[in-house]
């Protein structure tokens, strides 16, 4: 295996989408996933991202502040992060901390800042799917499933890496909870407790994962907390954001959060409101995908399927889902963090789905499967603007040269170019 990969790296300088299709017709588990860890590892190596893009800023950091730091101010501003408090010209996750003064501070070239952090992204990602889709029904079989299958590797793709932080730290959950649920290796429960490393909204957002791990799985009163969290108010929100502010970062991602959204609603309300804005932006702003995955949690939960036929590893992504709800739910006061929650739930929901049906649960002859695969069908419809708005946006990142001569954005920047834009001029639009 060794040399065929190496063989689909030397590839890859040449044409990374050849070498990742030849390597997916290749029997070989590893092979594929060693090699799409690569691809993606190149994709992030010559990103198509604009200036208001959060990896932009990112990425000017570490030329700015991190070329010239010392050794001494860095492992200062590391315990400065550990304790919560603010240094000017730094993020308050470690992880980015880190790469940044490897990448600028230590080799002196902040140009390979997106490889590392794409490689660590892929590595996190691809070994999600992998471990989701071990198994992988006939089509002709599960049409609807395959359909749900692209909205899932679609949630939260290869365009997260642009943000570093935020989505890198989501698949370093989700990667550490189906580990451990699917093997019992317990160093998969030290892996459970990185994210807040690679952003802090993880003290929060991976609660309902811990809360999982130590009291179990317990069904009913998960339900009874997803049910209660969208028509009551479990905590209150001047206690929430009064324990945040007893520390430095608390209080600025308070601020920051509250501010920022509110200025995002605004714009997003005034750029939907447009005659000319796309429709399927106007459905993903709205947040249409998000109720849709309500639907699909609720659908398992009547039916009685979460109650009594999941699986040990099922019930539990599936419970964690449900408890990330009720904390998105909860936390509509921080919209960050709600918003962000709520695209951890369709990770855990969805993914519940894809285990289901690689087992074979909804070839079952049973009345309660046809009537949940007739909902789950509706949602698949509703699902088909999300997947088109993804699919558009993903476009943006992806650079023309992934599918030949991905050495010449490394040599010259200038000459990058989106595969959007690329195929816009192809076609002379």
């Amino acid at each position: 295996m060794t040399q065929r990969l190496f063989t689909h790296i030397m590839l890859m300088f040449l044409s990374p989408a050849w070498s990742l299709y030849t390597a997916f017709r290749t029997g070989s588990r590893s092979l594929r996933r060693w090699t799409l860890i690569v691809f993606i590892t190149f994709y992030g190596s010559i990103i198509t991202i604009s200036g208001t893009n959060d990896g932009v800023d990112h990425l000017n950091n570490v030329s700015d502040h991190y070329m010239d730091l010392t050794l001494s101010q860095f492992l200062s501003e590391i315990w400065s992060a550990m304790t919560f408090k603010n240094t000017a010209g730094t993020e308050e996750d470690l992880y980015i901390q880190f790469v940044s003064y490897f990448t600028g501070g230590i080799l002196g070239l902040p140009g390979l800042f997106f490889v590392f952090v794409s490689f660590v992204y892929a590595y996190f990602f691809v070994g999600s799917m992998f471990r989701v889709f071990s198994i992988f029904p006939r089509f002709k079989h599960s049409a609807l499933f395959f359909g749900l299958a692209v909205v899932f590797i679609l949630w939260k793709n290869i365009e997260g890496i642009n943000t570093v932080r935020t989505w890198s730290g989501l698949w370093v959950l989700f990667y550490a909870c189906i580990s451990y649920y699917q093997t019992k290796q317990k160093k998969y429960l030290f892996l459970m407790f990185m994210p807040p490393l690679f952003h802090v909204g993880y003290f929060m957002m991976a609660i309902p994962a811990w809360i999982v791990l130590i009291v179990g799985v317990r069904k009913w009163i998960f339900a009874v907390i997803f049910f209660m969290s969208f028509i009551s108010t479990i905590l209150n929100p001047s206690t929430i954001t009064r324990g945040l502010k007893e520390t430095e970062t608390g209080e600025t991602m308070v601020d920051s959060y509250s501010k920022t959204e509110a200025k995002d609603f605004g714009r997003t309300f005034e750029i939907t409101g447009k005659k000319n804005t796309a429709w399927h932006y106007r459905l993903y702003k709205a947040g249409l995908q998000d109720w849709v995955v309500v639907l699909v949690a609720i659908t398992l939960m009547l039916f009685g399927t979460y109650f009594s036929k999941m699986t040990r590893l099922e019930a539990s992504i599936f419970s964690i889902g449900l408890l990330t709800k009720a904390l998105a739910n909860t936390m509509w006061f921080l919209s960050a963090v709600a918003n962000r929650s709520n695209v951890v739930v369709g990770v855990f929901i969805l993914a519940t789905l894809m285990l289901m049906w690689g087992r074979g649960y909804f070839n079952q002859k049973l009345q309660t499967v046809y009537y949940q695969k007739w909902i789950l069908t509706f949602a698949m419809l509703v699902f088909v603007p999300f997947v088109y708005y993804r699919i558009t946006d993903l476009l943006y990142y992806i650079s023309a040269y992934m599918l030949a001569a991905p050495f010449i954005p490394w040599l010259d920047s200038e000459l990058n170019i989106s595969l959007r834009k690329a195929i816009t001029k192809f076609l002379g639009f």
